[in-house]
């Protein structure tokens, strides 16, 4: 029984902190009024100015294309056969040192 009582208790009081926040989200719907009893925004666009919103991401990105300056990257410089063909043999030899300390491990 006294374990009932304390389950009781415990009931009551969530019941009171739910009504305290009932009634705090009541006062705050009253206070912002229209904006949620109507469920619409307080911002809205006729329908003459939608069609005109919807095509000025486009017509802004044009205006950036046309006024952008294109600046040509600059390439790498290629190496010439004669390093090209050093430069293998330093990897070959450096392949091939490395095979022969695997092996002997």
């Amino acid at each position: 029984m006294f374990v009932l009582n304390g389950v009781l208790l415990l009931l009551k009081k969530e019941e009171e902190r739910l009504q305290r926040e009932l009634s705090g989200i009541t006062a705050a719907i009253a206070a912002f009024g229209k904006a949620y009893v109507n469920g619409t925004s307080v911002r809205s666009f006729s329908a003459a100015d939608r069609p005109q919103l919807a095509t000025a991401p486009g017509a802004q990105g044009a205006k950036a294309r046309k006024t952008q300056k294109i600046v040509p990257m600059k390439r790498k410089p290629t190496p010439s056969a004669t390093v090209e063909k050093k430069a293998a043999a330093v990897r070959k030899a450096r392949s091939a040192k490395a095979k022969a300390a695997k092996k002997s491990a």
